[in-house]
């Protein structure tokens, strides 16, 4: 039997059509509504306010699960609008380029141009000369009665794109004259901007400090929302901007009852009858995946997703507590082999010295072959996420993956 027919046998037999688990969630906000779970508190809170026009801001660590969060919240907001018989537009700006407030307006300015391109002439002169950028997400434009959902993230360059002889002097101005017009035809007008954590923290500050005329304004009919880690420069920025934001929302890490709920959301997506079972997982394999992800969603979505496909390739009938650690192991050994030596050793480092944060000792930035922990700074923001998980007290711990260190050399 051939590699890929023994993988699909297996998965039949689980009852399954694929491996169902993604690290990232699912842009469409119909398919994230299936695996959705949980965050009911947060949801309760911050539906209100973006109604009302407010501005929300989102905190939480990296793979908390920040972007599920808000697009789920959009749909919802969406759907209760639409319920109500009200006009509503919807705007979510993923990853733009750039770090500036310019960067941000262009990106916020190139989704509105879009939607009113086909009423407004100078909605359609911004589109043309924005629209040659890549968007390297999938587009969607959502309609549900009279609420538009747009959803987009841009990548590229902003010197791309210029509609010969017309040219955006003013980025803000003509921004904020869309945004009046948005807001005469629908009008309510929400702006969800996500990965703002991604930005440099100093340059996001300046981004954030730059834009708080256009956060202030709307009067009542117009709100933003955004993103940002938990500890971070915004968690400062929002109490230094005292009312700029109606509410301030940290989503925490979830529970194992509700990592259980998930996996399951997600394993039904997959099957031909939906069932409440995490088969072929055991509660207990799925209570130490848990574990093993710090208990933030993006990390166990990725274990489940590996030890899952090492299942299915190997044909194991239940991946319970005799098979689950020959399955893990495989994904350590796995994971050992694609990290360089350099970020292998410097993440048995961290494991050693208890996590690497501010306070790092002088020894610990002698091994690591740097003078201050500045020094590093570029290298852990590009390592956090997958591979470094950031703790509530700004620790960055080396990920489960990471095998023990007495069976690999570093």
């Amino acid at each position: 039997m051939s590699s890929i027919a023994r993988y699909r046998e297996t998965l039949r037999r689980w009852g399954l059509s694929d491996v169902p688990f993604r690290a990232t969630p699912p842009e469409d906000p119909v398919e994230l509504s299936r695996i959705f779970y949980g965050r009911w508190r947060e949801l309760h809170l911050a539906l209100p306010a973006l109604y009302e026009g407010r501005n929300v801001l989102v905190r939480g660590l990296w793979g908390v699960g920040k972007t599920a969060f808000i697009l789920r919240l959009l749909h919802r907001l969406q759907q209760e609008t639409a319920a109500l018989g009200e006009q509503m537009l919807i705007l979510y700006v993923g990853r733009f380029p750039g770090e500036t407030s310019e960067a941000l307006y262009r990106a916020v300015l190139l989704s509105l141009s879009e939607r009113l391109a086909a009423t407004e002439p100078e909605a359609r002169r911004v589109w043309n000369t924005l629209s040659g950028l890549q968007i390297t997400h999938s587009r969607q434009l959502q309609v549900e009665g009279k609420v538009d959902l747009q959803l987009v993230s841009i990548g590229g360059s902003w010197e791309r794109g210029k509609e010969e002889g017309w040219q955006i002097q003013n980025v803000y101005t003509v921004l904020l004259r869309l945004l009046d017009v948005a807001q005469e035809q629908y009008g309510r007008v929400i702006v969800a901007v996500d990965d703002l954590d991604k930005k440099e923290p100093r340059a996001m500050q300046d981004l954030v400090d730059d834009a708080t005329d256009l956060l202030r304004r709307g009067q009542g009919k117009r709100g933003f929302l955004l993103t940002g880690r938990f500890t971070s420069t915004l968690q400062d920025i929002s109490g230094q901007m005292l009312g700029l934001f109606s509410e301030t929302i940290t989503l925490p890490r979830m529970s194992t009852d509700e990592l259980y709920h998930i996996a399951v959301n997600y394993l039904n997506t997959a099957r031909e009858r939906p069932s409440g079972e995490v088969t072929p997982f055991t509660p207990q394999v799925v209570s130490q995946i848990a574990e093993y992800a710090y208990h933030i969603p993006r990390q166990f979505n990725l274990i489940c997703e590996k030890v899952m496909r090492r299942g299915a390739m190997n044909g194991v009938e239940r991946i319970d507590d005799q098979t689950f650690p020959t399955l893990w192991r495989m994904v350590q050994d796995e994971f050992a082999l694609e990290l360089t030596p350099d970020i292998r050793r410097l993440l048995y480092i961290a494991r050693r010295s208890g996590g690497l944060s501010a306070d790092i000792d002088d020894a610990t930035l002698e091994q690591l072959g740097v003078e201050t922990f500045v020094e590093l700074l570029p290298t852990l923001r590009a390592l956090e996420g997958d591979l470094l998980i950031r703790q509530e007290d700004g620790r960055l711990l080396p990920s489960a993956m990471l095998p023990d260190e007495e069976e690999h050399d570093d």
